[in-house]
C-alpha cells in the first residue's frame, strides 16, 4: 500500500508547475505531542531544492502503527 502513496506522490509531484505550493505531512494519533500530524515538509514553491527534498521525504515514507488522527 505505501508503495501506491509514493508513486502517486512522485506522479503529482511532477505533473505540478513549478508556481505550486506543497509540502507533506504525516497523520496519526500524537505524532508531535498532542498534535495528530506532523509536518515533514514545509508548504513551500515548487523550486529544484523543494522538490528534491519532497522526493526524498516520499521515498523514506514507512507505514506506522499510530492509530488514526482523523476524526
Amino acid at each position: 500500500m505505501i508503495d501506491l502513496v509514493r508513486g502517486g506522490s512522485r506522479t503529482v509531484g511532477q505533473m505540478l508547475p513549478d508556481a505550486s505550493r506543497v509540502g507533506l505531512w504525516t497523520f496519526g494519533s500524537h505524532l508531535s505531542g498532542t498534535r495528530d500530524y506532523k509536518v515533514v515538509v514545509p508548504i513551500g514553491p515548487l523550486t529544484a531544492q523543494h522538490r528534491k527534498a519532497l522526493a526524498g521525504a516520499v521515498r523514506a515514507l514507512a507505514p506506522q502503527h499510530t492509530g488514526t488522527g482523523l476524526y
